[in-house]
């Protein structure tokens, strides 16, 4: 295992703690899963193991809280901690993530990020490949 820390990941965090600037109650949790990674990026992903992200992402300054969850979306995740600002990247449709319904519904608000353009894991990856 080789422990990557991505620019793009770290970029998302720092936008997800600054995403509601006078709203957001300072508390940055983060859910993290195995599973669904593998079912739509292959089974060679992801690349480090859980307690290795984790340790990854509990280093940065705006995360207060790594959370595993195990089903293949964090709704059940969601549905318990009931945020009152949940972050996703871009690439949904605000209504289709997991956890709209209940964060909306309890006067929370859903917010979308934007990926940063060759900074994926998948980018890394095929760089890494090539040598």
């Amino acid at each position: 295992q080789i422990p990557l820390r991505l620019v793009g990941s770290e970029m998302c965090i720092r936008d997800s703690s600054n995403t509601m600037p006078g709203e957001f109650l300072g508390r940055l949790v983060l859910g993290v899963e195995d599973e669904s990674v593998k079912i739509l990026k292959g089974q060679n992903r992801p690349i480090n193991k859980f307690e290795d992200r984790a340790m990854l992402l509990s280093a940065l300054r705006s995360v207060d809280l790594v959370i595993m969850f195990e089903e293949q979306t964090p709704e059940n995740l969601i549905n318990k901690v009931v945020p009152n600002v949940l972050v996703k990247g871009g690439d949904y449709d605000i209504e289709d993530i997991a956890g709209y319904h209940t964060v909306i519904k309890n006067g929370g608000k859903v917010k979308t990020l934007d990926f940063y353009k060759g900074y994926s894991s998948t980018n890394y990856i095929k760089k890494i490949n090539k040598r």
